[in-house]
């Protein structure tokens, strides 16, 4: 259990999670990013992200592309799988589909409390060559609980199993990034299995 991880944070400690090619110029409206995967995004974000004396919520403005494992597919897959028993392929091959490209996100989570979608342009000025880094990003966000970086959601054939990546930054060595199994209950999307793909 312990090799698998340390052969994870092993690739992803020279990688900066936050740091994205920008995203497509154009966008189809066909391919947005739909209602049902901001009810899950609205589920993950009040459960993990959403605590006591939380004033924001700060998210990338466009979705990352998987797991940010560096890795193949295969192996991604084999190593989620033995920390997640209950992940079937069918539900991997659907987030794999869903994370071919970036797309951009819309201020539809319907939080608790306010959401600020963060650019490339406003991420640079922080983070940038110039940047001034996160004593000055929390002077502009203040209470927010850092960067938030999500992926699109992939969702098993009956709608009521759903995987998606969600990684968040909140200073220079504090971060940590997971695949995450929600499950549909009475209607209301909860957290069953997190795995953790990277920590920094």
């Amino acid at each position: 259990m312990l090799a698998p991880l340390l052969i994870a944070l092993v690739l992803c400690v020279s990688c900066n999670p936050l740091a994205r090619p920008n995203p497509p110029a154009t966008q189809t409206p066909s391919l947005q990013v739909s209602e049902a995967e901001y009810a899950v995004y609205k589920a993950l974000i009040e459960t993990l992200y959403v605590t006591e004396g939380r004033g924001m919520i700060v998210i990338r403005d466009y979705t990352s592309q998987g797991l940010g494992l560096v890795n193949t597919d295969a192996n991604e897959f084999d190593y989620i799988k033995k920390q997640m028993p209950e992940l079937d392929r069918a539900l991997w091959v659907s987030f794999q589909a869903q994370n071919t490209a970036s797309r951009p996100l819309e201020d539809r989570f319907n939080l608790k409390v306010p959401v600020v979608l963060l650019s490339q342009a406003d991420f640079d000025a922080f983070f940038g060559k110039n940047g001034k880094g996160w004593d000055d990003y929390y002077l502009q966000y203040p209470k927010s609980q850092g960067i938030l970086d999500l992926s699109r959601v992939g969702f098993n054939a009956k709608g009521d199993r759903a995987l998606v990546y969600a990684g968040n930054q909140s200073y220079v060595l504090a971060g940590a990034g997971y695949a995450i199994l929600l499950g549909l209950e009475d209607g209301q999307w909860k957290i069953l299995t997190q795995v953790m793909v990277w920590i920094s």
